[in-house]
């Protein structure tokens, strides 16, 4: 063991020498098989075999430097080192001469690559040059000294100074033959350049600085081992560049191998300590470090690796973590993790395209088991081969064309091809490196399934936004049957039956709009369904002021339970009203996800009540189910998280926080498990200064010069008459309504305000004022209600709405005020009744339902509907005929709405255009807001259409 150790340390340079040259005859080896397995390169052979020939001389070389620093130095006689120095001699100089022949090669326009006749010149010589000056004796080498092993020193002869020469202008002429492939045009072949040149240049560095001034200037060759060693790396950087077509950047190289060669110092550096303090013990030593560098061998690396990482590139990491590390945007977002990626690589048009028949080709290609296509790669198949595969051009073609110089292929898991990721880079001079590469398909590898997932759940969204958009087709179909049945069946059979049948008829007649008021809120919703399905986030262009105490008391009339017993046991304050700005249809969704939450355990828990009241700009719903512990109040909120319920799939609470958010506001959660839950919805306070006087200039602008009736009290009449102040109106007041409406034929006003009180105990004057016995001016005047006392008029709607056009908030403040005449304003109520007689409209829409159900809307407020079913059409009706307003639907087969509102518009300016359309994404506001006017939702509801159609007919005209 002992004789076996002094043997390894003693000749430890020569076999570590002669290791090199083994791994350089076996890299020989191994190339030489590659080139004669792939015939197809069999054309460009006369290129590769001087390389085959240079690496094999190479080897020679490192083997015969290997005898200067064995223990065979000093055995054998100083003529056998002479004719091992000479043979050293002729292998590295052959070596450089045959790497000039391949570099010559590489660089030739000439056809079979051939020499010019400089060149051949050049290399003969140098050929007879290498082997007279080594063959003939005392002309190079003389003798050589040898004091030790590895400790000796070369006579040279009077004519050294040739070869050595001559092998200095033979490595220049490689060089420049190396410049002029780095110059070529193609990239790949100037980065081969970069990595040949910079081989040779470290070689020739070492040799020069060890060799030349060293060894020949200073006669010190006890380094002179260390130029063959070294050449290594110009064979495997040359062999690098010739065997790839990829290459890691200079950075990656060194942070590899930097890190790679510091770990290996690490656990060397003992060794070397305990051989030069002689330690008895080494051996034992020996076994045990081996088995602490295996074991902390990975360990050690991943911190060396950090620190160099830091070192070389800063803060940035390199490529390899930088790109991985996208895995995060990813799971965001497939758009966000191509965004971040195409900034690290630096591309300029990097995305994910989906399989299909379009890109065919691409998808046969990876069919072979091919991971990645690199147009550099290919590029470097096609020059080699001749003859190659007809389908390899047509993909290169198809690369052209889309400007892209990689596709990553993106599998399923079923390994199945699902989307290509192609990209470029932003200067077309650069090439991908391996580094980046091999980042790209670790991420893709993992971020397959978040890619393939959401398409999937786009997929999904498209189909439930496909079948929620035609939804609204039946929907319209069915509003336009209820409203023919209503019109021709119900009121013509009231005036025509019994009493009986008619209480039987008001039955039917109740059911029937409860059936509208389901169909229109299944409307609202599926509208929510839309916008939340294209990822919009809610638009608050159309939030209003609504009462929270109106909407919550209507969205329990429309609240649907499963019995009467259950509707009692939700119990509603309407005290400490206030106003708010928001959707009355997403506040239903809120207040409907609440109760339907709470009155699931109606079953289970039968003492258990809901209870609804307000504070504060705030709405307490509280329920005194089960409960809810501490750890599912914590994910209460999150997407997908659900618990106690069988079908609920946990979006509902989450929808709701959206909600509230888009009013500003927020919702939260207490809960005592076995007590109660309460959610609390708190709203911004909307502040506003009551200084007697109405701060809405549109409201001003309308109302100014109108005359008003106030029916009331003095005292209430005094105080409604100051909220008016400002308004420029002309207002009478009285206490008597017979006595008021018998005036009315010879004073007519434009609206009437009345006492709620007064509006139920003299119902039978208005009623005769409606039937016309009070004369037609007085038959058309709208009439309003305002509260005299603390009451809810919501809950008074059906029986007071008959005869009354609006509601007017007198108790609750001036926002409360100013909301209410807003409203009125809005749904052209201010109008007189029957304003709308002998208007004509023109309804375009490809759905035969939707124009009838429009018509139906319309025709019982006097106007004249003309129909078209498509914009070629429309644009004919407005040349024949003189249209007041159009309402236009969107999408449409042949011209779109869009398009027919731009022809629409050249021939007729002033006709205002409302779009009537069933989606109302981003690109369809932005282009509604550009060419028409207004917009309308399908399947539309008769107020909304009415209000909207007064707007643009009368309310717009009184504006201007």
């Amino acid at each position: 063991m002992a004789d076996l150790y002094q043997a390894v340390t003693t000749n430890i340079i020569a076999i570590f020498l002669i290791a090199i040259s083994a791994v350089i005859a076996v890299w020989t080896g191994y190339f030489a098989r590659f080139l004669y397995s792939k015939p197809s390169l069999s054309h460009d052979k006369r290129i590769y075999f001087p390389y085959i020939i240079y690496t094999s001389f190479i080897s020679l070389w490192i083997l015969s430097n290997a005898y200067f620093q064995s223990s065979l130095l000093i055995e054998r006689s100083n003529i056998v080192a002479v004719n091992i120095a000479l043979a050293a001699n002729i292998f590295s100089g052959l070596a450089f001469i045959f790497a000039y022949l391949f570099s010559c090669r590489i660089t030739s326009i000439k056809e079979n690559f051939s020499l010019t006749y400089t060149q051949k010149f050049l290399l003969y010589t140098s050929i007879i040059i290498t082997l007279l000056t080594n063959i003939i004796p005392k002309i190079n080498i003389t003798s050589i000294d040898i004091k030790a092993i590895g400790v000796f020193s070369i006579n040279f002869g009077a004519l050294s100074f040739i070869f050595f020469g001559m092998l200095i202008i033979i490595l220049l002429l490689t060089i420049i033959n190396l410049l002029i492939l780095h110059k070529n045009n193609t990239c790949i072949n100037r980065v081969k350049a970069k990595y040949m040149i910079t081989g040779i240049i470290a070689f020739i560095s070492s040799t020069f600085l060890i060799h030349f001034i060293a060894a020949v200037i200073f006669h010190n060759f006890s380094a002179a081992w260390l130029p063959p060693a070294l050449s290594v790396i110009e064979v495997f950087l040359i062999g690098y560049a010739l065997f790839n077509s990829r290459f890691y950047s200079l950075k990656y190289i060194i942070f590899i191998t930097s890190s790679s060669f510091i770990n290996i110092i690490f656990y060397i550096v003992p060794v070397i300590l305990l051989e030069l303090y002689h330690i008895k013990e080494t051996p034992f030593f020996l076994v045990l470090w081996t088995l602490i560098t295996g074991f902390f061998w990975n360990r050690t690396l991943r911190l060396v690796r950090l620190i160099s990482n830091k070192i070389i590139y800063h803060k940035k990491g390199n490529p390899v973590e930088n790109i991985t590390k996208i895995i995060s945007e990813f799971k965001i977002s497939t758009d966000l993790g191509i965004s971040r990626l195409n900034a690290v690589i630096c591309s300029n048009n990097g995305l994910i395209l989906q399989v299909s028949n379009k890109n065919q080709l691409l998808r046969d290609y990876f069919k072979t088991g091919r991971n990645i296509l690199l147009k550099q790669d290919l590029d470097v198949l096609l020059n080699d081969n001749i003859s190659a595969d007809n389908h390899l051009h047509l993909v290169s073609e198809q690369l052209h064309k889309m400007d892209v110089t990689l596709v990553v292929p993106i599998l399923d898991e079923n390994k199945k091809i699902t989307h290509f990721y192609i990209t470029s880079k932003e200067m077309s001079n650069e090439l991908f490196s391996c580094e980046e590469i091999m980042g790209l398909q670790r991420l893709f590898e993992r971020a397959n399934r978040f890619i393939n997932t959401e398409e999937k759940v786009r997929k999904s969204q498209v189909l439930a936004g496909s079948i929620a958009h035609e939804i609204r087709n039946p929907l319209s179909k069915i509003k336009y049957h209820f409203e023919k049945i209503d019109s021709d069946f119900l009121s013509a059979h009231k005036k025509s039956i019994n009493s009986l049948a008619t209480i039987e008829i008001e039955k039917i007649h109740q059911e029937l709009s409860e059936g509208k008021k389901a169909l229109q809120l299944g409307t609202q919703f599926i509208d929510v369904i839309l916008d939340e399905l294209r990822g919009s986030s809610i638009s608050t262009s159309f939030f209003q002021h609504y009462s929270a105490a109106s909407l919550t008391s209507q969205a329990l009339n429309d609240f649907s339970l499963y019995s009467e017993e259950h509707k009692k046991r939700i119990h509603l304050e309407t005290t400490n009203d206030f106003y708010f700005y928001g959707s009355d249809t997403l506040f239903s969704f809120v207040l409907f996800n609440l109760l339907k939450n709470a009155a699931y355990y109606f079953d289970s828990f039968p003492e258990s009540h809901i209870t609804i009241q307000f504070e504060n700009n705030k709405i307490h719903v509280r329920d005194t189910g089960p409960g809810i512990t501490e750890e599912q109040l914590e994910n209460l909120f999150d997407e997908f998280y659900s618990f106690g319920k069988i079908s609920g799939n946990g979006l509902g609470l989450a929808y709701c926080q959206k909600v509230m958010e888009s009013f500003s506001g927020s919702i939260s959660c207490h809960s005592i498990l076995g007590e109660f839950t309460e959610f609390t919805l708190t709203f911004p306070a909307i502040n506003i200064q009551s200084n007697g006087e109405l701060t809405n200039p549109r409201i001003k602008q309308h109302l100014s010069g109108q005359s008003c009736l106030i029916l009331s009290t003095p005292r209430l009449s005094k105080k409604l008459t100051e909220n008016f102040n400002g308004l420029n109106m002309d207002i009478e007041c009285s206490n008597d309504p017979y006595l008021s409406f018998t005036r009315l034929k010879d004073h007519p006003f434009n609206f009437i305000v009345i006492d709620h009180r007064l509006y139920i105990t003299h119902y039978d004057q208005i009623n005769m004022l409606r039937e016309g016995k009070y004369g037609h001016l007085a038959q058309i005047t709208p009439i309003f209600i305002f509260n005299s006392t603390s009451i809810n008029l919501n809950n008074d709607r059906v029986s007071v709405s008959k005869h009354a056009q609006g509601y007017i908030d007198t108790l609750n403040g001036a926002l409360a005020f100013e909301c209410s005449l807003e409203a009125i304003i809005n749904n052209a109520k201010f109008a007189p009744l029957g304003n709308l007689n002998d208007k004509t409209v023109l309804v375009v829409d490809d759905m035969h339902a939707n124009r009838l159900l429009v018509k139906a809307y319309l025709s019982k407020e006097g106007v004249n509907v003309i129909e078209a079913a498509s914009g070629y059409e429309a644009i004919e009706q407005v040349k024949k005929n003189n249209i007041d307003l159009i309402f236009m639907d969107i999408h449409m087969p042949g011209m779109n709405g869009i398009d027919t509102a731009k022809q629409i518009k050249k021939i007729d300016n002033t006709t205002p255009i409302i779009a009537l359309s069933g989606e109302y994404g981003e690109q369809i506001a932005s282009d509604i807001h550009e060419i028409m006017d207004d917009y309308i939702v399908k399947p539309i509801d008769k107020s909304s259409l009415v209000s909207l159609t007064s707007k643009w007919l009368i309310i717009n005209k009184v504006m201007d």
